[in-house]
């Protein structure tokens, strides 16, 4: 998939890039979640590195989902300390976030592991 195959959203140029740093750093993958904290805060940290405008939490939500077709959210965690979750994503092996910082509780490895289903 390219930048250029998204029609649901406006492609400016920061757009594109936006885009493109999802596809770079993120794949699809049964079984496995992240916190969705966790993505917005490793775009809000690509935005600063690169001096580009970073999104609201909401649009950022709209925007990865164009990017990947098929990702659900999932609220995991126990009752009163429960977060929202992306399920059906990870990160690449190959990105450089797999040692980048990440919330609390969340290692890479952690986070990208396949689910248990009780």
């Amino acid at each position: 998939m390219t930048p250029d195959e998204f029609v649901r959203i406006e492609l400016t140029p920061e757009t594109r890039l936006h885009i493109q740093w999802l596809l770079d750093n993120y794949e699809t993958a049964d079984g496995t979640s992240l916190p969705r904290c966790a993505l917005y805060d490793h775009y809000k940290k690509h935005c600063h590195e690169h001096k580009l405008d970073a999104v609201n939490a909401a649009s950022f939500g709209k925007l990865i989902r164009s990017v990947f077709n098929g990702l659900r959210t999932r609220r995991l965690g126990t009752r009163g300390n429960s977060k929202y979750h992306y399920y059906g994503i990870r990160i690449k092996a190959d990105s450089p976030l797999m040692q980048a910082h990440v919330p609390e509780r969340y290692s890479p490895h952690e986070a990208s592991a396949p689910m248990s289903r009780p």
